[in-house]
């Protein structure tokens, strides 16, 4: 799972009142590098919840301007392989408001509920 995907997941129990972030808890993460888009990665921005995204950064140990504003080739080129290049092959993501987690199990979050949770 891309941290891409990580910024824009909810926690899907109806009954939750805190749907987002999700905390990621890694177990094994991997960093699979890819072309570099300046241009993709400023389009994409505004799109992410960036304090988030600073959140999972500092978690990781990856490092991440401290804003988006005004970033150049190098800060672009940390958000690229922050955002786009690491993965989350296990572990899980769990949810601060409810208590519920969901299992990453070879990069692919499992987000299904169980049937006393719809």
């Amino acid at each position: 799972m891309r941290i891409l995907t990580h910024n824009h997941l909810i926690c899907v129990v109806k009954t939750c009142t805190k749907q987002f972030p999700l905390r990621i808890d890694a177990v094994r993460v991997e960093s699979e590098e890819s072309e570099f888009s300046g241009d993709f990665i400023k389009h994409i921005l505004g799109t992410v919840d960036y304090e988030v995204l600073r959140q999972c950064g500092q978690q990781l140990g990856l490092p991440i301007p401290d804003s988006p504003e005004g970033c150049e080739d190098e800060a672009l080129q940390q958000l690229h392989n922050l955002l786009i290049d690491t993965h989350i092959q296990e572990g899980q993501l769990c949810c601060d408001g409810c208590g519920r987690t969901y299992k990453i199990t070879n990069g692919i979050p499992n987000m299904l509920l169980r049937e006393d949770e719809v």
